[in-house]
């Protein structure tokens, strides 16, 4: 009787927890392999930069850099990136 009572309290008190959006699949992958392949030529993005070595230049940069979160390196525009927070006139997301 006393678990009874104990679980029906515990269960009365539950808080429920919201989850943030789940990040889109695959966009991110497809992105970055496009940023290498072809590089960011949009002229409407801020970003703008060639294939192979001028995306490792944009890495470089990003990596020494503070970014969306206020850290250094590139986890948190990942993070960002993958949410759809960056809008494409900063960088093409087909996450958003």
């Amino acid at each position: 009787m006393t678990i009874g009572v104990a679980a029906a309290i515990f269960a009365s008190s539950a808080i429920p927890i919201f989850a943030a959006k789940p990040a889109t699949q695959a966009c991110f992958g497809n992105d970055i392999s496009g940023y290498a392949q072809n590089g960011e030529t949009d002229n409407s993005s801020f970003f703008e930069f060639e294939s192979g070595a001028g995306w490792g230049g944009f890495i470089s940069g990003v990596a020494t850099s503070p970014g969306a979160d206020g850290n250094l390196g590139v986890g948190g525009e990942i993070n960002a990136h993958q949410a759809g927070a960056i809008p494409d006139t900063v960088i093409s997301n087909s996450c958003n």
